[in-house]
């Protein structure tokens, strides 16, 4: 990922004001899901338990304004992040048709024009994609993680440490998938750049092989090539998505222990029911950013 920024970095200074814009949107975001999260506790301990005819005029125009902020902020994150993507790629594309053009023809005779096109299309297309899935949804995510977890303290902080002390528990076998993905990442790059050299090899020497017939010796080599691709994208994929089911089943035994002992906190009166409801959603909410959060780093790996 510091890679990705170093070597663009040239690029994405140029779009500084508009990653102020991606930042307070994102900010935006996440003091909305958060203060929508908060307003559970005023809703039941003020509507529901108190009967407060006042409260029931002001609350519904409050949960309408936090999620007006939250739809507003991630439309305004989505639209700059994809203004910057595209914007970078069209310099990207410009330049690097700008270079090719100055080579030798030599250099036209050994490479082949689907590699070059493919290069300043797909390639290339591939940073929008990094920036508008992973910069924006990072930011996004980390920033609702925070605002969740200052609900969840405030609202409780006996309770903040049972919910809370399962997350970085889960951190350590998140890492090592992270790792593995990588590595699996890097296998599955070297194996498909066999298959590429392969076919290659086989296209350029069509001829050949079909003189000496060797058809079936190189459709024998391919498939072994192609087998091993399979296996390692497999495998790849199993781990990769390990981590969402892992994150669920650590959340759940975090929420059985909170609702467990928040209940029993709501029975001898040291919390409301509104403070306990507005921090279970707090709670159950906090898991969905870490999962995306989870994912993206995990994804980018690849």
């Amino acid at each position: 990922m510091k890679l990705f920024f170093r070597r663009y970095s040239k690029y994405l200074k140029e779009h500084y004001k508009s990653f102020v814009v991606v930042l307070f949107s994102s900010l935006v975001v996440a003091l909305s899901t958060a203060w929508g999260t908060y307003l559970v506790k005023p809703t039941l301990d003020e509507i529901f338990i108190n009967k407060d005819t006042h409260m029931l005029k002001i609350l519904p125009f409050l949960v309408i304004l936090a999620y007006l902020g939250k739809s507003g902020g991630m439309y305004l994150g989505t639209y700059f992040t994809n203004f910057i993507g595209l914007d970078i790629v069209k310099k990207i594309r410009n330049t690097m048709l700008e270079s090719l053009l100055k080579m030798e023809m030599d250099f036209f005779n050994r490479t082949k024009k689907g590699e070059l096109i493919a290069r300043i299309t797909n390639d290339i297309g591939l940073i929008r994609a990094s920036l508008s899935n992973y910069l924006s949804e990072s930011l996004r995510e980390g920033l609702t993680i925070v605002g969740l977890v200052g609900v969840v303290i405030y609202q409780s902080p006996k309770l903040a440490l049972v919910g809370l002390v399962i997350m970085p528990l889960a951190a350590i076998p998140i890492s090592k998938i992270i790792r593995k993905v990588k590595k699996l990442a890097k296998s599955h790059q070297e194996s498909n750049a066999k298959i590429t050299a392969r076919l290659s090899e086989v296209f350029n020497n069509v001829e050949a092989i079909k003189i000496s017939n060797g058809e079936k010796l190189e459709h024998k080599a391919f498939v072994k090539e192609n087998e091993a691709f399979f296996k390692i994208g497999i495998k790849n994929i199993a781990v990769a998505e390990i981590s969402s089911p892992l994150m669920e089943f650590l959340g759940s035994i975090a929420i059985a222990l909170v609702i467990y002992l928040g209940g029993n906190e709501v029975i001898r009166g040291h919390i409301s029911v509104g403070a306990f409801f507005s921090f279970i959603t707090a709670l159950f909410m906090l898991y969905t950013p870490i999962k995306r959060l989870t994912r993206i780093v995990s994804n980018f790996q690849e």
